[in-house]
Formats: C-alpha cells, sequence, structure tokens
C-alpha cells in the first residue's frame, strides 16, 4: 500500500513462493535483508527492487548484472564458491558490506567508473581473488574491503581517480602517502609512504617478506595481523608509532628491534608471536601498552629502557620461557625455578581433569619449561584438554596434526581449528587458511 514507507530486514526472509513484488513510490528504502532467501523471487535470478540488487539465486557462476541496477546490497553474493566472474553494469553507484565475502571461486574484479563506495569487508576472504581493478569514480572504502584475500596479488587504479592511486600493485591514498590495502608475496612499500592504515595486510597469509621505506612515521592497528607467513620486519628508524593488533600472530617473525625513534607500543603489537625469541625496545619509547608482547610462547630474551621495568608482567605476560632480561644496562637472568614453579603448580590440577591446568602442564612438557621436553607426554595432555573444549589445546593438537602434511592430518587440523575458531581463538582463525582448498570443500 501506499502508506508503507520503509521495508525493513527480513520482512520477508525465506517466503520460497514469492515470485514477484511491486512497490508503490512511497517506498523509499527497502532493507538488504528485506527479501533474503526468497527462491523464486527475481528474474535471471536477481532479486532487484528499486534498483537495489539484494540476492541472486541463479545457477551460473559467470554472473553478469543488469544494466539499470543502482546498488549491490549488503550480502547479495555472499558465500557463492560457485561464482567464477561477475560483471558491473556502469548504473552501479554502490557496494554493500559484504557484498561478494566468501566467493571463493572469484579471481578478478573490476569496478566500473561509476562506482562510488564499496562497503566494508565487500571481498573479503575471497581466496582466488588475484587482481581488482578500481575505477576513477570510487571515493570511500571500508574497512578490510579485500582482506583476507590470500591470492590477491594487485590493486589497480584508474590513473583518473581523484581520490586513490597504486603502484607495487597497492592501493594509496593520491598522493601516496597513505597506505589503504596492501598484496601477499613479496611487497615493496614506496619511499612515498609515510603512513600504514589499519588492517591494511589482515589476514593476508601469503605475504611473506616486506621493504619499509625510510619515509614511514605510523603502522595502524591491525595492520599485518595474522600474516602467518610473514617472516622478518626490520622497522625503519624513521617509526613513531605502532598500533594495536599491528603484528598480532605473524608467528614466523623471529626477532624484532624496536628503532629509538618509536614513541608509542600499541596493545598485542606483536602477541602470540609464536617464534619470537628477542626483542630489544629502544631508548625514545613513552608508552607501551599492555600486552603487546603477549603469549609469545618462545620468547627468551628482551631488552627494555628501565623506566619499563616494573611493568614487564604486563607487557609480556604469559611468556613462560622469558629469562634473560635488560633494564638499561644490566642483564638480569629471570631464575630458572619460576618455569619449574610454573610447572609443579599445575600437575595437581591436571591429575584431578583440569582442562586448562592439562593444557598448560601439556605446553610445559612439550616446550621443556621446568621440565625434560617430552613431546608424546605433552600432546597426550593438550589431546585431553582439546576433547574437553579447551580452544588453546585444539590449536595445539591441530599444528600438530597440520605438521604431518598429509590428506589426514590437514583434515584433522582443520576440524580441530575450526573448534578452536569457532570460541574465537586468534591464531585457529589465521591457521584455518593454511588448508588447501579442496579439503576445506569436503569438512
Amino acid at each position: 500500500p501506499s502508506s508503507v514507507t520503509r521495508i525493513e530486514a527480513y520482512a520477508f526472509v525465506g517466503c520460497t513462493n514469492l515470485v514477484s513484488v511491486k512497490l508503490d513510490k512511497n517506498a523509499t528504502h527497502v532493507a538488504d535483508d528485506a527479501f533474503r532467501n526468497c527462491t523464486k523471487l527475481g528474474q535471471g535470478g536477481f532479486v532487484i527492487i528499486g534498483g537495489k540488487l539484494s540476492g541472486y539465486n541463479g545457477t551460473t557462476g559467470n554472473v553478469v548484472i543488469p544494466v539499470g541496477t543502482t546498488e549491490i546490497g549488503a550480502e547479495a553474493f555472499r558465500s557463492r564458491k560457485d561464482l567464477t566472474s561477475v560483471t558491473i553494469p556502469n548504473t552501479v553507484k554502490k557496494i554493500g558490506k559484504r557484498a561478494f565475502e566468501y566467493c571463493s571461486g572469484l579471481t578478478s574484479i573490476t569496478i566500473p567508473d561509476s562506482v562510488t563506495e564499496i562497503g566494508e569487508e565487500a571481498f573479503y576472504d575471497c581466496d582466488a581473488l588475484r587482481s581488482v581493478t578500481l575505477g576513477k569514480g570510487v571515493v570511500r572504502l571500508g574497512p578490510k574491503v579485500f582482506s583476507s584475500c590470500k591470492n590477491l596479488q594487485e590493486i589497480k587504479v584508474d590513473e583518473n581517480n581523484n581520490t586513490y592511486a597504486s603502484e607495487n600493485g597497492l592501493l594509496l591514498s593520491k598522493d601516496k602517502r597513505i597506505l589503504f590495502c596492501g598484496c601477499n608475496g613479496d611487497v615493496v612499500i614506496p619511499k612515498t609512504v609515510s603512513s600504514i592504515g589499519e588492517h591494511v595486510f589482515y589476514l593476508l597469509v601469503n605475504l611473506k617478506n616486506v621493504e619499509f621505506p625510510d619515509s614511514l612515521n605510523d603502522i595502524g592497528a591491525h595492520a599485518f595481523n595474522g600474516c602467518i607467513n610473514l617472516r622478518s620486519v626490520a622497522l625503519p628508524d624513521s617509526l613513531t608509532s605502532i598500533g594495536d593488533s599491528a603484528f598480532d600472530a605473524c608467528r614466523q617473525i623471529p626477532n624484532v628491534r624496536i628503532p629509538n625513534s618509536v614513541t608509542s607500543i600499541g596493545e598485542g603489537a606483536f602477541a602470540f608471536c609464536d617464534n619470537l625469541t628477542e626483542v630489544v625496545i629502544g631508548d625514545g619509547v613513552e608508552n607501551i601498552e599492555k600486552k603487546a608482547f603477549a603469549s609469545c610462547w618462545n620468547l627468551k630474551s628482551i631488552s627494555i629502557p628501565e623506566a619499563f621495568a616494573s611493568e614487564i608482567p604486563s607487557i609480556f605476560s604469559n611468556c613462560p620461557i622469558l629469562d634473560k632480561v635488560m633494564r638499561g644496562d644490566a642483564w638480569i637472568n629471570m631464575r630458572h625455578d619460576v618455569k619449574v614453579a610454573y610447572k609443579e603448580h599445575y600437575i595437581d590440577e591436571a591429575a584431578r581433569g583440569v582442562p586448562r591446568a592439562q593444557y598448560c602442564l601439556g605446553l610445559c612438557y612439550i616446550y621443556g619449561w621446568g621440565v625434560a621436553s617430552d613431546g608424546l607426554k605433552g600432546l597426550k595432555l593438550l589431546l585431553r584438554a582439546a576433547r574437553e573444549g579447551h580452544a588453546g589445546a585444539q590449536y595445539q593438537v591441530g599444528y600438530a596434526c597440520y605438521g604431518q602434511q598429509d590428506a589426514e592430518g590437514l583434515a584433522n587440523a582443520f576440524d580441530w581449528w575450526s573448534s578452536a575458531a569457532k570460541q574465537g581463538h586468534y591464531q585457529a582463525i589465521f591457521s584455518l587458511k593454511l588448508i588447501p582448498d579442496d579439503i576445506r570443500n569436503r569438512r
């Protein structure tokens, strides 16, 4: 009726026998999910109402969006793994959030000049996506638009675009001072860049090496979060700020030197860096947030300004084998019996079947914390905790299965990591990207 001006989300969700909709001109707002899962609605498989494409029920993977469409709504093609190509007409002005999320078969995308805005996570986790071309009209990109695209190799921008530019396959501001979106492989950041934005390389698991320019001043929050194959980090002397979780879960980094120019290190900046063994923090730092280097299991030695000596337990929490600390000019060896106590603390609770205690004691045996290493004994303890639902133990067991590198081991790793990921376990979420697509699709 003409009295209706808005149709809100899920108003007709799941109406599987609905075949047509006629809107009065007064209906000026139709929510993205208003007609979700109306499988018979639309022409050629497209659900388009008032110019907005809100869903696709077609069977072909080579999609040509009808001319006249003005907007691709939120989640319109989400999880369509059969989607291999998309042609977007020059009438589309906006692509909504998560519009093509999890479209794992999509290999390339060209955004026409008519599009001005691309929403949050629009192409998130498009595993096969290798190249992106942006037209001259794009002026606004939401966060994490191309995050977790593990095969993304390049982003190209029309030279007539007044907001963005590209160089070395990276998406930059027009003046090339701000880096907005990265790609995988070996990356050379242009010498003009002074700022790396938030989530720029987020979950790009095939990023291996990065060359930072001497012009760089700050690295944004979560910039390299989850880059589990990033091998080294050589920070330039021009750097002043490292954001929250900037290098969280970068598991292959062996050591970090924070230059004297850095004044601020964010919370969780280098947390969960499994292979990090040594950290040197420059004298210029004025603020280090809590848990900046938390849960770095193999961290053995640190050098930190004297002013932060009392904050070491907070900054380096859950780093159980840390035994050598330089405060100012003096090295201090942490007592060996601290590690022994770590093991002794959990023996009784583990015997009573407490999952967290089994998990911690299992790590003691695997890594030799206060006890002779016994990988088999440690793994058995972790397996007990994992079966009781302990996310950390599930991650560790999955990691052990992954190490087998055969079909059964990879499948088991996927199952354990999936269980841990459902509980929000960071490393498990990132590690799932290591499982080959053929195994992931069979589970």
